[in-house]
């Protein structure tokens, strides 16, 4: 006997689209306290929709030479991946001013933006690749440059940060629990060489284990935003306090759950959170029901594969 809800949820499935899309809340003296104590965020602007299914997410701030810049994923669903693209903060509305930073042939996303030595960088996710490469921005070409590969595995969302004299770096594999597997590595210098953390991985827990954002400091306490995946992949963020951290410990304690808005404009997910000193800024899911959404799947899923098929042919030996 057929079974007609259970067809009319898998219709309803089939005919729904993921986009997601970046919003900023203007920091107020109490939005990170409320962030930790009860996971509220404030009231988000969103940034316009982009046309033709296409969306931007994993947003970052980056202090370029022109003055401050978001920098984040635009994902295009017909060519199944993403480059990394910027705008000035000062005009994030101006979608048709946004520009290329980094792309190829590979699914870009996540790019994290470090300074050291006097340079600043890009470790944007590139898991496709199987490796973590990093990028230098070369002020007098105003372009990034590849400067070489930290880790040679798959990671996914690589979040590093500096603490007491030490790099370290969060991710999780893209072969081996992507949502529930946290690893971390760690170096005397940002260009490395770096070395897998004595107990990884760290945790298995899908709620809260992979890179959603920067950590950052409150007050004496350092913060780590992590994904929940308990409802599916980029539900939520859960928010953990960093107890101890070096090569031969790690312990944290979750302190809250960041849940999407659900009377907002992307009330179905949020799965990257990046604190300033002044603002905070997120990313958020909306399924979106339209007839296109079986064709952009299919075209979606003959990309990754053929990109799949191109990176196999490429380790063959000659």
């Amino acid at each position: 006997m057929l079974d007609i809800s259970r067809y009319c949820r898998s219709l309803a499935r089939l005919f729904k689209l993921e986009i997601w899309g970046i919003g900023i809340i203007q920091r107020r003296n109490d939005d990170v306290s409320a962030l930790l104590h009860s996971g509220r965020l404030g009231e988000v602007e969103w940034l316009p929709r982009l046309k033709s299914w296409r969306y931007r997410a994993d947003p970052f701030i980056w202090h370029a030479d022109d003055g401050l810049r978001l920098i984040f994923e635009d994902y295009a669903p017909w060519f199944g991946r993403a480059r990394i693209c910027s705008v000035p903060l000062a005009a994030v509305d101006d979608i048709a001013g946004a520009r290329l930073e980094i792309g190829a042939d590979t699914h870009f996303s996540y790019p994290f933006i470090v300074e050291a030595d006097g340079a600043c960088y890009c470790i944007p996710e590139n898991a496709e690749s199987g490796r973590v490469s990093i990028y230098r921005w070369n002020p007098g070409e105003h372009r990034w440059h590849m400067v070489g590969n930290l880790i040679d595995e798959p990671v996914l969302d690589p979040t590093p940060y500096y603490h007491e004299g030490i790099w370290y770096l969060f991710g999780t594999l893209l072969n081996d629990g992507p949502d529930s597997k946290l690893r971390i590595w760690h170096s005397r210098a940002l260009l490395g060489p770096w070395h897998a953390h004595k107990h990884n991985p760290i945790k298995t827990d899908n709620r809260g284990s992979r890179s959603a954002g920067p950590l950052f400091r409150d007050e004496d306490s350092l913060y780590r935003p992590a994904q929940d995946a308990t409802g599916g992949y980029g539900s939520a963020v859960t928010l953990y306090r960093i107890e101890q951290l070096s090569p031969e410990v790690y312990s944290e304690t979750a302190v809250s759950r960041v849940l999407p808005d659900p009377g907002g404009q992307y009330p179905d997910g949020l799965h990257t959170l990046t604190v300033t000193s002044y603002a905070i800024i997120v990313d958020g899911k909306v399924l979106e029901l339209t007839w296109a959404a079986p064709i952009v799947k299919a075209l979606r899923r003959s990309a990754h594969r053929w990109r799949k098929w191109r990176a196999s042919r490429r380790s063959l030996p000659r």
